[in-house]
Parts: C-alpha cells; structure tokens; sequence
C-alpha cells in the first residue's frame, strides 16, 4: 500500500482589516478535484530533511515565496481524505505583513475567512482552513503573533484593530492596552507624523516568538 505524505500551509493576511486565506485553484487535469480550490500544498520529498523544509519548499514552489513565520498546526491522515488512497498531511499555517508584496501565479488567490467558498474544498482543506484559523485565534489570545501581520511600524489602535478582526469580537480599549503597556517584545519607535494634536505612539515589535506570551488570555476564550 502506498501513502502519500505531504504537507499543507494555511497563509493568512489582513486586507482592509479582514483576515484572508490564500488558495489555489488545482489543475483542470488533476486526476484529484480538477479546476476546485485548495490550500497551497506537496508532497514531501526525499531531499526535505524534515516537515518544516517541505513546508518552505512548497510555497516557493507554489507561489514563488516564502513568510517569516509559519508554524504546525497538526496531522491528518485517513484512507478517505485522498479517493486514491491512504494520505497524511502536516498543515502548517503562516503569516504574511502587510507590506509584503507577493508575485502570486494565475492560480492564486486571496479568500476572507468568512467566504462561503471555504465550505467547499478539495479533499478536507475546508476542515484544514477551520483548524488553521483556530490555531490562529487561539495563539492571538495568548501572544502577540497577530504582529506579523502588521507593518513596520504601527499605533495601538491600530494593532486593536488586527486583533479584533482576528478574534472576531470587539476588545475593550483600557484592557488591550494594560496588557500591551509593559510587554517586552513592543517598543515605542516614535509618533505619528502629520498629526498635529495628540500624535499617537508608533511602536514595533521584536518577532520573537518565544517571548511573545502574556501572563493571562488577552480576552476570555469560548
């Protein structure tokens, strides 16, 4: 019996403050789900040295880049996902900022998280997209990943912003920024310039996710 081994990336970025996934469309001759969408995704290869560099090399390969974070988020392996027999994927998801630009092929693109098309992937990528959203959310809560997703530089409001959309819930003002004033990884960089009263702060952050956990949920979950 052969078992195809692979891996799958959930991408994720915020356009107009509505978080996206990235998709492509399979190949109107696939013998699997032609001309439907699916997560960007291979199978592994004897060169991989491990399920992180077939992740990497799957996204070059896919859409001819590469995100400064990406991580796993679990494995699924069945003798039903694939009608050609046993597979197992790792899925990963990733985070593009803001101001990168990717060069995407024809087959690419970008789906908000709420799109009903999600309902209706290839093999079990809508369930794929599901867990990788809630990985996501789950990890905002704790940390301050949702950074990533920002610019160089950015105002608390604006951060809020990124982390309501993400969470899908408004958060109260005083509270995000008590739990932000003193974190480690956030420094004031400057203000905003053009703004003639009150400027608000410009902060970065050190994307260092091993420091990026709060002492306690940033909202409550569930």
């Amino acid at each position: 019996m052969k078992t195809h081994i692979a891996v799958d990336i959930a991408l994720f970025r915020l356009q107009d403050s509505v978080l996206q996934v990235l998709l492509t469309k399979r190949d109107s001759q696939s013998s699997a789900y032609p001309n439907q969408w699916s997560l960007p995704g291979g199978v592994v290869e004897e060169s991989d040295i491990d399920l992180d560099a077939a992740a990497h090399r799957t996204l070059v390969r896919r859409i001819q880049a590469d995100v400064p974070h990406m991580e796993q988020v679990s494995t699924e392996g069945s003798a039903t996902r694939d009608f050609r027999g046993w597979s197992i994927t790792t899925l990963y998801f990733g985070l593009v900022p803001h101001d990168t630009v990717l060069n995407l092929p024809d087959n690419a693109k970008w789906f908000n998280v709420t799109d009903k098309q999600l309902n209706n992937l290839a093999f079990d990528h809508s369930l794929l997209v599901k867990k990788a959203y809630q990985r996501f959310q789950t990890k905002a809560v704790y940390s301050l990943l949702p950074a990533y997703l920002m610019e160089k530089t950015f105002t608390y409001t604006e951060l809020q912003t990124v982390y309501e959309s993400i969470l899908d819930r408004p958060i109260d003002k005083s509270q995000f920024r008590k739990k932000l004033k003193d974190h480690p990884d956030l420094v004031k960089v400057g203000v905003r310039t053009g703004v003639p009263y009150n400027p608000p702060v410009l902060l970065s952050v050190k994307l260092n996710p091993t420091q990026m956990l709060f002492p306690d949920p940033l909202v409550k979950i569930g």
